[in-house]
């Protein structure tokens, strides 16, 4: 597929700017936006379709489910892994701690849990690595049916079309200076393409002529590669998805839940302000009326007594006097709802239910260890993936050699005392040897490192128990030898 020629590029394209792909975008961009801090805005948007007479009056709750279970679970490499690599270990571990690999991994790994797919570009500037966790409204690829390969990627980086939801502070022109990211690449769409042959830019801008929209492709050179040659000779890209399907998985349901629970939080939070200030109602005469009235918590009015009339104004506080209890129980079993379907532990509260931290308990409390370790399984081969391809660019050496990646394992987060009761207990019970019994302190030991360790315990004890044994050395007084 020689994505140079003109057909070829704008059908691509055209799939890309299709409705389809574009509402998935949309989908992807919110999703993304929700879970790294920008979700009030789809909240109150919420809300204006709800409440359109009285949405501005309720108290908005902004607290990120999506956030908060992402980072529970996107722990890969909260701790560096320990990496093998024959002869160039030290060259890999220094080329990786000046690119801030590790670093653009944990993102791959967030990105990865949200979308439920990912892709790592793997880059050279100037003789130097660079990694970039592109996201899914930025990227497309298309994959082998038969083998699950990629066979090309598209890098397109959204305008307005796309990140615009109505109600953001983005003014839609692109700035020079960094900015809001709603405004990334808003007067052209810049579509560059790599195949493991090929690699293309082309420009794409709309002019209006009499009223009719045009729209303008053209082959933009790319710097210092005229004819559009991939040298490389394979795409600097390493890709994964949760699924066997060589199309995208479904758009995960996390965004939604989100933005929902915080529905509900506003209702909840909107219902207690409205029970603690009460609703001020007043009855006047057909033939009274108050120039002014004011309402508020220190509401004060004058309501004179007219002598000799039926009907004398006055005025009383309603309070609609909902259930909140039974209303913050009914969230937080939302909220168990959700993380038992991500996090994978069924948690609800009952009535009878002490649950003072709410959602932050319920996350809290999911292991989510078998996830983590999972993810780690996969990231170990995405890294030899990633050390082909710096091969590629000459910034390893080819070797026969194979790269090992160790992800430290969890430690379980119980106190010293119940791990080393634990651990006298199974010797006792001959169920566990010492080596093993190491381990469980430290997982981290491999079997030679728990030997040594024995071997010099037992030395350090050797040495003690001989200074008990042997009698101390007593000087001679000068004064008895005279």
């Amino acid at each position: 597929m020689d994505i140079r020629e003109y057909g070829i590029a704008a059908r691509l394209i055209q799939e890309i700017e299709s409705d389809q792909f574009t509402t998935r975008r949309k989908q992807e961009y919110k999703s993304y936006k929700v879970a790294e801090g920008g979700q009030r805005e789809y909240v109150v948007q919420e809300l204006q379709t709800l409440f359109p007479e009285s949405w501005n009056t309720m108290r908005v709750s902004d607290i990120s489910v999506s956030n908060k279970i992402l980072s529970k679970f996107s722990k890969a490499y909260k701790e560096s892994p320990i990496r093998r690599f024959g002869n160039q270990t030290d060259e890999l571990e220094t080329l990786f701690n000046e690119s801030d690999f590790d670093s653009r991994m944990a993102e791959f790994d967030r990105d990865y849990n949200r979308q439920r797919y990912g892709l790592l570009w793997v880059n050279e500037v100037e003789g130097e690595a660079q990694f970039h966790s592109l996201k899914g409204f930025e990227s497309f690829v298309k994959r082998d049916p038969a083998t699950g390969k990629l066979k090309a990627v598209v890098i397109n980086y959204p305008g307005r079309a796309i990140t615009h939801s109505g109600n953001g502070n983005a003014d839609g022109i692109e700035q020079s200076l960094s900015e809001n990211q709603d405004d990334g690449s808003s007067e052209h769409r810049t579509y560059v393409m790599w195949t493991a042959e090929y690699h293309a830019m082309w420009v794409v801008s709309d002019s209006v002529n009499q009223g009719k929209t045009e729209t303008k492709m053209e082959s933009a050179e790319i710097d210092g590669n005229p004819d559009g040659i991939n040298d490389l000779g394979r795409l600097p890209f390493v890709y994964r998805s949760k699924n066997s399907s060589t199309n995208l998985p479904f758009v995960n349901q996390l965004t939604s839940q989100s933005i929902t629970y915080n529905i509900l939080n506003s209702d909840f939070l909107s219902a207690m302000a409205l029970q603690a200030y009460g609703q001020l109602v007043i009855t006047l005469g057909e033939d009274q009326s108050l120039e002014q009235m004011h309402s508020g918590m220190t509401t004060a009015l004058h309501l004179p007594i007219v002598q000799g009339a039926d009907v004398q104004a006055d005025a009383k506080y309603i309070n609609p006097n909902p259930d909140l209890a039974g209303m913050k129980l009914t969230l937080d079993n939302y909220a168990g709802d959700i993380t038992s379907e991500h996090l994978g532990q069924s948690q609800s509260i009952n009535s009878n239910s002490t649950f003072s931290s709410g959602l932050e308990r319920i996350v809290a409390q999911a292991d989510v260890t078998d996830i983590i370790q999972g993810n780690q399984r996969i990231y170990s081969k995405m890294e030899k993936e990633v050390v082909e391809i710096l091969q590629a660019y000459s910034l390893l050496r080819e070797t026969t050699d194979e790269l090992t990646t160790i992800f430290p394992r969890a430690k379980v987060q119980i106190s010293d005392k119940e791990t080393l009761d634990n651990i006298k207990i199974r010797l006792d019970m001959g169920l566990i040897t010492k080596v093993e019994a190491l381990q469980i302190i430290d997982p981290n030991l491999t079997d030679e490192d728990a030997e040594t360790k024995l071997e010099n315990i037992a030395d350090g004890q050797s040495k003690v128990m001989k200074t008990f044994l042997t009698p101390p050395v007593v000087e001679e007084n000068n004064a008895d030898k005279a």
